[in-house]
């Protein structure tokens, strides 16, 4: 699972937060039923996906209050991205130190 860094700019204000699973699990759910675009293997990462997980990250965290609509929010809010690099979780921690 990737990790993605955003930037939010809502009513004038910055926003600098992390989109992570629980984002990016209610994207899926939502765009089955909406026949929305998933995200690439070719990194190509649909509008719509950043600003669900701006949406969904903002809402989590407190920043917006559930009253935001999903209207209001994409319509309303500049949002930008990039994939942040991760530690895989499938594979051991690497040592850290001199031992």
């Amino acid at each position: 699972m990737k990790k993605i860094n955003l930037v939010v700019e809502w009513h004038g204000e910055l926003h600098s937060l992390t989109a992570s699973s629980p984002e990016q699990v209610a994207y899926e759910k939502v765009a089955r039923v909406q026949k929305w675009p998933m995200p690439g293997a070719d990194d190509m990462w649909p509008v719509t996906y950043m600003v669900f997980l701006a949406w969904s990250a903002m809402k989590r965290k407190g920043l917006i209050g559930s009253d935001v609509t999903w209207d209001d929010f994409s319509t309303n809010a500049e949002v930008d991205g990039e994939e942040r690099e991760g530690a895989d979780p499938t594979q051991p921690a690497q040592p850290s130190g001199n031992g």
